[in-house]
């Protein structure tokens, strides 16, 4: 990471990713630093599953997201008028699904994700957390701005970044970092093919922001290997 002074004399403005894990960044930190020309953007880079956590609400997930933006301004030296704009990452992790699609396990160890429906040995607790998921997601999509008016947009991978990058569900954090490294080393090198990638597979949700959240919420789609990412890329 670049010091604030450094920072200034390389890249005019700075695009915040907030990610919700180590392997996240991983997958795409490089990348994102090169699909932005060097001279005039900066990528920093913000690991935290905000939407989940427990003392997250509508009410204060702004402001929780606002307070990650200071601190990494006061971090760096910077200012507001040095970011461009803040990226937000989430896993879905089948938030939308109806509760009949989560499925009580008493002998389940990790929760395992299919495309259809959650298997866990404590359904009340999948159910609280996909309700919370669901009203911090809604407030977020809609929202346009963060911390003193710098532009900011959400955007989801579903079931989760490694079924989007990859397809694979339930994977061990040793297989997301390996996975992870791979996935960096190889469309680093290849930006029109990350491009393609994410625009043009079968996972790609196109069109309208919004219109790409409306389709998220349907049924078990947020199970299903859907990802709305185009709408940064374009």
């Amino acid at each position: 990471h670049l010091g604030g002074q450094e920072l200034k004399r390389m890249a005019r403005k700075v695009v915040l990713f907030i990610v919700e894990g180590p392997s996240d960044e991983d997958a795409l930190g490089t990348i994102f630093s090169k699909l932005y020309h060097p001279d005039y953007v900066h990528v920093e880079v913000y690991r935290g599953d905000i939407t989940s956590e427990k003392s997250t609400e509508p009410s204060n997930v702004l402001d929780k997201i606002g307070n990650i933006v200071r601190a990494v301004a006061q971090k760096r030296r910077l200012k507001r008028s040095d970011f461009k704009k803040v990226v937000h990452i989430v896993d879905l992790d089948g938030a939308y699904i109806p509760d009949e699609a989560i499925i009580d396990s008493p002998t389940q160890g990790a929760i395992r994700y299919t495309t259809e429906q959650i298997f866990t040995h404590n359904k009340w607790a999948i159910c609280e957390r996909n309700e919370r998921k669901q009203r911090n997601l809604n407030k977020l999509s809609k929202s346009t701005e963060v911390w003193h008016n710098i532009p900011y947009h959400v955007y989801y991978m579903s079931a989760n970044l490694d079924h989007v990058l990859y397809d694979r569900l339930n994977s061990s954090e040793k297989e997301k970092k390996k996975n992870a490294f791979a996935f960096s080393e190889y469309y680093s090198q290849h930006l029109a093919l990350f491009k393609e990638y994410m625009c043009h597979s079968e996972f790609s949700v196109r069109g309208e922001y919004h219109a790409t959240w409306e389709f998220i919420k349907v049924n078990t789609r947020s199970l299903e290997r859907h990802c709305n990412l185009c709408s940064l890329i374009k």
